[in-house]
């Protein structure tokens, strides 16, 4: 059974193998939305390996499972973890989060992955696919200047992943006034 750790639902799209002790695959498939059932294996030591993970996953460990002679169906079971990736809008000066900047997040090819309004909370993205991507400003609070773009790369990690946007405060010389 292919699950996603945190709902332990089916997680289909997962390329998923056994290999038995001498490393040679006895069976491989592509995870669906019901558990894998492979029959009449040999009592002994298995592996199961998932050589990719569905998008917006993380690969999980390989599992080492042993085939007991019984004629009760064993079940073996391999959970992913899923990407964090937490966005902060942040004032330059107090590190403050920053409500009211349109931002934008435009992937590698330049579609738009997602898009929101900042509020006084990063903004927390669960199962985005790993790869490159470009997190834009698109309007900007009151009082504050537009901030460069960033570029940033979601990574293969169950750890959350922190990017960090500061905007910096309009200047106004009131010695001139």
């Amino acid at each position: 059974s292919k699950q996603d750790i945190t709902t332990g639902k089916e997680l289909p799209g997962a390329k998923l193998k056994v290999v038995d002790k001498d490393g040679k695959t006895v069976d491989e498939w592509t995870s669906g939305n019901k558990p894998h059932r492979i029959n009449r294996l040999k009592t002994g030591k298995y592996t199961l390996i998932e050589e990719f993970a569905p998008k917006g996953y993380v690969k999980a460990a390989d599992i080492t499972f042993e085939v007991r002679e019984t004629e009760d169906v064993q079940k073996v079971s391999m959970h992913d973890d899923h990407t964090k990736v937490k966005i902060s809008k942040q004032d330059i000066t107090t590190g403050k989060e920053l409500p009211g900047a349109e931002l934008e997040i435009v992937d590698e090819h330049g579609k738009t992955y997602d898009k929101w309004t900042s509020t006084d909370k990063p903004h927390l993205i669960e199962r985005m696919p790993v790869g490159k991507y470009t997190l834009k400003e698109k309007v900007h609070p009151d009082g504050y200047l537009f901030a460069s773009e960033i570029q940033f790369e979601v990574k293969e990690t169950g750890e959350v992943q922190k990017v960090v946007m500061k905007d910096d405060y309009t200047k106004i010389d009131i010695s001139k006034q």
